[in-house]
């Protein structure tokens, strides 16, 4: 993986598949009543890759190795809030977190607050021509026309991630900015521009990862 370039934070990003470890080996007891709760074998894979793969990133942002220290509180349609347990000491851990999952792997990323990071995980080829229009607005699609469709859809869900958004917000009310090289300099939305950076790659074949980091000024 790449580091992002400026204008970010330190950050770390993590992979994880739901075959890496046995949940019960990295899961706490809250946890894992949350992952034995979900409905499906399909469903209970992709969690605890997800999970998994936040562990990695938030303990290496931190700069610890044990995972057993970290739990990862339940939020509701949002990412999980991280803390450090210590004996029977609960301490909130400063760092943004996002989390993707697809087909049993996953990936998260996570960087010290203040930052704000998304990041998504998709299949290559599932995003037809003729739904960019649905996605991206006139300026980035006259800006991307050399960029995978699928990778767009990534880079479009991270953003919305990094910025808190939710279902009210739709993609086309979120604009990345590129410049001349085709990098993401800043993304819009809802009139305030936010300086950002982001990051494409292929983790495994066949799968495209993005990743979005900006802040607040």
């Amino acid at each position: 993986m790449h580091a992002l370039a400026e204008p970010t934070l330190r950050q770390s990003i993590a992979l994880a598949t739901s075959d890496d470890e046995p949940a019960a080996r990295f899961l706490t007891a809250g946890e894992h009543a949350v992952y034995t709760s979900l409905p499906g074998e399909r469903r209970r894979r992709d969690w605890v890759a997800g999970r998994l793969a936040a562990k990695r990133a938030v303990a290496e942002t931190i700069g610890i190795t044990d995972l057993d220290f970290i739990e990862l509180r339940y939020e509701p349609r949002r990412a999980p809030t991280p803390v450090l347990v210590v004996a029977d000491s609960v301490h909130p851990i400063p760092v943004s977190l996002s989390i993707a999952h697809c087909e049993g792997r996953a990936a998260a990323v996570a960087a010290p607050a203040p930052a704000r990071v998304g990041v998504d995980l998709e299949r290559l080829g599932g995003v037809g021509a003729m739904r960019l229009r649905y996605f991206l607005t006139q300026a980035e699609q006259e800006a991307t026309r050399s960029v995978d469709r699928t990778a767009l859809w990534a880079l479009k869900e991270a953003a919305w991630k990094a910025l808190g958004c939710d279902d009210r917000t739709p993609f086309t009310a979120i604009e990345l900015s590129f410049d001349a090289d085709g990098r993401i300099r800043s993304v819009w939305c809802e009139g305030q521009k936010r300086p950002a950076a982001a990051v494409v790659s292929n983790p495994w074949p066949g799968f495209v990862l993005a990743v979005i980091q900006t802040r607040d000024d």
